[in-house]
């Protein structure tokens, strides 16, 4: 394991704990989002307003994007067998996530994109994300 492949790593990590945490505030803003048309949810002074958590699922996000995208440029440099058939699985969901992501962003400072639309993107990034690192572990598995 060379040092950069240990920058690869650890900014890898960096990435999808700042992407997940993300994914977990997208999730909060659907859910007050949800309570509060329903009527089912008091306001209470303990409760963020949303726009809060929005804002800062939007700086995370941002934040986990510049990780994610140094992650595959570190990939790309330092790991030479990157589309290798036992890294194929991974490297193309974390380019697909990495779309997601860019087109979430995009969308949300370009469009004006907000709702629903910003929390499916933001949980579909994660998900991608997820599956690339533990389903490539389960798709190889299955080949083997």
């Amino acid at each position: 394991t060379t040092p950069g492949m240990l920058v690869h790593i650890g900014l890898s990590l960096f990435s999808y704990a700042t992407l997940i945490i993300a994914a977990l505030y997208a999730l909060q803003l659907a859910w007050i989002d949800y309570q509060l048309k329903n009527k089912k949810l008091a306001f209470s002074h303990e409760m963020p307003p949303l726009m809060s958590i929005e804002r800062k699922m939007f700086h995370i996000t941002q934040v986990g994007v510049v990780l994610l995208t140094l992650t595959l440029c570190t990939g790309l440099f330092y790991m030479h067998n990157l589309f290798s058939t036992e890294n194929i699985d991974k490297a193309v969901l974390s380019i697909v996530a990495w779309f997601v992501y860019i087109v979430l962003l995009w969308g949300h400072y370009h469009e004006g994109w907000r709702g629903r639309r910003v929390v499916w993107f933001n949980v579909t990034g994660a998900g991608l994300l997820t599956l690339a690192y533990f389903g490539s572990r389960v798709l190889q598995q299955f080949i083997s």
